[in-house]
């Protein structure tokens, strides 16, 4: 007499949620008769540490009715405390990554603007000067336009990216954000060299020249400067913010 099943046990879904991976795995009867006869359970499980998040299936307890004991399916729901920061870190990542989004989509904003500033000067500027500046600034503008675009489309390409890497390895997501942030430093070392040297140059083109061609490039070297200090302060405070996360991540849970 046969006293034991077998069981199966295989994933069904996998999907993040709050910023946490997680996957969804079915426990039923390797018998067909036994399935015709008892549903399967559900567990869902965080993808970074494993821990419980759900059950949803017959329970060990029993309900009451008319006298009698009856199974009692439920969905059980689980709160660990103290969990672990490398769940969290997809969410930090997201996070980031909109706000590179943003970003991007004020710098193609912000040099469609300053193109359009260019061409009307350009149409309805009656002096040398303002005539002068419908090229630097329509230069700047495009620049910064296509710029913008291609980050923001990049950007948004990486998100599905992200979530995978995340989900198949945690810590080693962990560790190659950590030094794809860390070249992020020499940008800003460039910005801080650029922009100086963009305004440097315009104030010698004012004071050496009174030439509306040259005063018009010293113009858009300033508004390329100071551009770059605005994208780049900001930029700048968000990834140190991000890297400290996920420096926390790894401190706390380097083996993912």
């Amino acid at each position: 007499m046969r006293d034991s099943f077998g069981f199966s046990l295989s994933r069904t879904r996998t999907w993040i949620e709050a910023g946490q991976s997680r996957s969804e795995f079915k426990l039923e009867s390797s018998s067909a008769i036994i399935r015709m006869l008892a549903d399967p359970m559900f567990y869902v499980l965080s993808d970074s540490d494993q821990s419980p998040i759900e059950f949803r299936g017959r329970t060990i307890a029993k309900l009451e009715r008319g006298g009698k004991l009856k199974d009692f399916d439920a969905t059980v729901k689980y709160q660990v405390k103290n969990r672990r920061p490398a769940m969290d870190l997809i969410r930090h990542t997201l996070t980031w990554i909109r706000g590179e989004i943003l970003e991007m989509t004020v710098i193609a904003v912000t040099g469609v603007m300053v193109a359009g500033c260019g061409v009307a000067f350009g149409r309805f500027g009656t002096t040398p000067l303002s005539k002068a500046m419908v090229t630097p600034l329509v230069i700047v503008g495009l620049l910064y336009a296509v710029l913008g675009l291609s980050g923001l489309i990049n950007n948004q390409r990486r998100i599905p990216a992200y979530e995978t890497a995340f989900r198949a390895d945690p810590a080693g997501f962990a560790r190659s954000e950590l030094k794809r942030v860390g070249t992020f430093d020499a940008m800003y070392r460039v910005t801080n060299i650029v922009a100086p040297l963009c305004f440097a140059i315009a104030a010698a083109l004012f004071w050496l020249t009174l030439n509306p061609q040259a005063r018009a490039i010293g113009i858009a070297l300033v508004v390329f400067g100071l551009y770059g200090f605005l994208v780049d302060g900001f930029s700048k405070e968000r990834a140190d913010a991000y890297r400290a996360r996920i420096s926390e991540a790894l401190t706390q849970n380097p083996n993912g």
